[in-house]
């Protein structure tokens, strides 16, 4: 109701397909600055408590809202109209067989600018934390920005498992996955002189793989869940 949207047309996704770089405005209104950081906030509410399916889209909103404010409310509504026709979305939370295992899905979308970061941590089969967020350092390839990455997704797996230990709950090895042969290599300890340099940014990730606390597998595009955390995803007509 506040940005009246109540009776908009519904969209498919949360956002158009497009490159990682942001775009960038001149002579910036305060008033449009000030519109876009006002729904940038209702976003952020939502996005970080029940729907990480437009986590990606309001990382965007948030980082365009100062330097490219007009874009931002744009790429905001599409977001709004895809919330009306997905009002029925929810997390549910499920007893499964392995709710005691902690899966952490990792993902990059590479740009040569700064590429973006995609997190999401399962307890068995339900998500239970997420992230999406612009990486800190720029990455010279792909594998470098899968890396980054990498630990950034250790990190938020870290902060589940002490959560468990905090209750008293038994926590067991972490598994991660990863779409990227490469990053798993150097997340391994392994790779030549060209990648160790990349590799060193992860020496958390690889400590706790050589002391068996952290387990790395490849997982295939179609089932990687962090997928949808670094770019928007193709659908159906609008």
């Amino acid at each position: 109701k506040t940005w009246e949207m109540t009776n908009c047309k519904p969209a498919v996704t949360p956002g158009i397909p497009t490159t990682v770089e942001l775009p960038k405005e001149e002579n910036q209104d305060p008033e449009d600055v000030h519109r876009a950081q006002k729904i940038a906030g209702s976003l952020i509410w939502l996005s970080t408590r029940t729907r990480p399916d437009i986590t990606y889209a309001q990382s965007r909103i948030s980082s365009m809202m100062t330097k490219a404010p007009k874009t931002a409310v744009l790429e905001a509504i599409r977001a709004l109209r895809y919330l009306q026709g997905t009002k029925h979305y929810a997390l549910s939370f499920k007893s499964c067989s392995n709710a005691r295992d902690v899966i952490a899905f990792t993902d990059a979308n590479h740009s040569t600018n700064r590429s973006q970061s995609g997190a999401v941590i399962k307890l068995g089969e339900n998500v239970v934390t997420w992230r999406s967020m612009k990486q800190s350092e720029v990455s010279l390839s792909s594998a470098e920005s899968e890396v980054q990455a990498l630990a950034m997704t250790g990190v938020l797996a870290d902060y589940v498992s002490t959560l468990r230990e905090s209750l008293c709950l038994p926590t067991p090895v972490v598994e991660m996955r990863c779409d990227n042969t490469a990053a798993i290599v150097l997340a391994s300890g392994e790779g030549s002189w060209r990648t160790k340099a990349a590799a060193n940014k992860v020496n958390a990730i690889r400590e706790k793989v050589e002391h068996g606390k952290l387990r790395i597998s490849y997982v295939g595009t179609k089932d990687q869940c962090a997928d949808s955390l670094t770019k928007f995803l193709r659908g159906g007509p609008d």
